[in-house]
């Protein structure tokens, strides 16, 4: 468990982030994280997650710290599926302030 805390407080450079609203009423959000070793499929899950979300009319929102340069402002995974982040981070930026 302290490894998690660590790594959502000081998440990589090179991991994108999926936070999954659902846009009905009364539901909380949810927001998974998920790790693994490189070459194990983190960005090509993420995009597949995040296209289902899109299919049953939830939204996902897609995040990516703005020091991550691979692909601009877009995720890119090593099949070549790319899709556009919602938000670029920075180290100033309030997460929770940029989501409401």
């Amino acid at each position: 468990m302290e490894f998690c805390k660590r790594l959502v407080q000081k998440p990589s450079k090179t991991l994108p982030s999926l936070m999954a609203l659902s846009e009905s009423e009364g539901h909380m959000a949810k927001l998974y994280f998920r790790y693994g070793a490189m070459n194990c499929g983190k960005t090509t899950n993420l995009l597949q997650v995040a296209h289902n979300y899109g299919e049953r009319g939830m939204k996902a929102i897609i995040l990516k710290p703005g020091t991550d340069k691979k692909g601009g402002d877009a995720v890119i995974s090593r099949l070549g599926i790319t899709r556009q982040v919602d938000m670029l981070l920075t180290r100033e930026d309030n997460v929770i302030d940029e989501v409401k």
